[in-house]
């Protein structure tokens, strides 16, 4: 069944590839049909998903489409392609609708960016920004149905398919649609950020509400200590729109393209082995200062697939701010934990590597 379900996903990556943004009309959509087994159970995961986004799912209709696409528009209104519901359910009832609850909620993400930022993407748009949307997208999307997932069950989460599935689906790429989505590994670090933060969401919430346990709520703090420093955020009412749009931007190295500088490092293990210890000098050799946005990871990688990012683990990061003066240099320093317990390989990732987060500072450029 894990084989049909793979393959059931691998075919739906040109479908899915184009289910993002759209701000004009399609065609063949139509209310779901009562008497459609698919369309049924689209409108019962869309229900499913409702309390986590109830504010951005009340802005417009919810359609099926028959031949088209699956896409978000400009008004709130989210179109469900039936085929892919269809691919998903036939390939494992169990958990192809689950998926198609992740679908749902990556365009109710867009819904919720037009909300926000009463803006819609469209063709004059950069190709940098529609990228920030969409791995912003991928981001909350699947942040939202993690949560939401924990509150219901969450040994299911555990010990289901879901969560290599989740990653598969994000796995669309540049490929064909170059233009409208990250590629493989950003959107595989997008959805990624997402279930970290999904995980914390859920524990905070159950912490902050006193919905857990005694014993539970003793592990929620340990867990929330643990991840809120790893994902930089604190759990602050709407900070999850200023978080995700930052993070997607340092995924897709927004307006980094062609900047021209260059890193040099300097990276030492400690006599314990429990932290890297660096220092790294950018080099801008440009006539204008760059500021930057990025972070210095101290990441696990399963032995033998060091660059695998499916099977890592971030133990640590840190965030820097600076601004490189023009033909000039500036230097960070710093140290960072490192394990290398249980055989896993212990790597310091920082850019211009492509796996990095970085971007272009926006705020320093104001």
């Amino acid at each position: 069944m894990r084989r049909a379900l793979t393959v059931a996903f691998l075919a739906l990556i040109v479908l899915w590839s184009v289910s993002a943004l759209a701000d004009d009309g399609s065609t063949n959509e139509h209310a779901p049909d009562p008497n459609n087994r698919y369309d049924r159970i689209a409108e019962q995961q869309r229900e499913l998903l409702a309390p986590g986004v109830s504010a951005v799912m009340n802005r417009g209709i919810f359609g099926i489409t028959d031949t088209g696409q699956t896409f978000a528009y400009a008004d709130g209104s989210v179109v469900l392609s039936r085929a892919q519901v269809q691919l998903y359910v036939d390939a494992d009832p169990s958990v192809g609708p689950v998926l198609v609850r992740l679908v749902l909620a990556h365009e109710y993400a867009h819904v919720g960016q037009a909300i926000r930022y009463g803006t819609f993407p469209s063709a004059s748009w950069s190709r940098d920004d529609v990228l920030v949307r969409e791995a912003q997208a991928d981001i909350l999307g699947s942040g939202w149905l993690m949560a939401e997932l924990m509150s219901d069950n969450q040994d299911f989460v555990n010990n289901s398919p879901i969560l290599p599935a989740m990653e598969l689906m994000f796995q669309l790429g540049d490929g064909e649609f170059a233009y409208a989505h990250p590629t493989n590994e950003q959107r595989r670090q997008a959805v990624r950020f997402g279930m970290a933060y999904g995980t914390l969401r859920f524990w905070m919430i159950g912490f902050q509400n006193a919905q857990l346990t005694p014993e539970l709520h003793r592990g929620a703090a340990g867990i929330i200590a643990s991840l809120s420093p790893r994902l930089d955020i604190t759990g602050a009412d709407g900070e999850e729109w200023d978080w995700s749009l930052r993070q997607a931007r340092k995924i897709v190295h927004w307006r980094i393209e062609g900047l021209p500088f260059t890193a040099e490092s300097n990276v030492q293990t400690s006599p314990d082995k429990s932290n890297f210890i660096y220092s790294i000098t950018y080099s801008n050799h440009g006539a204008k200062a760059i500021p930057l946005d990025l972070s210095v990871q101290s990441v696990r990688y399963a032995a033998g697939v060091p660059h695998d990012g499916r099977i890592s683990e971030l133990d640590a990061s840190k965030r820097y701010r600076i601004v490189v003066p023009a033909n000039s240099s500036q230097t960070i320093f710093g140290s960072i934990a490192r394990d290398s317990s249980l055989g896993w390989e212990p790597e310091l990732i920082f850019p211009p590597d492509p796996r990095s987060l970085y971007c272009l500072d926006e705020e320093q450029t104001k």
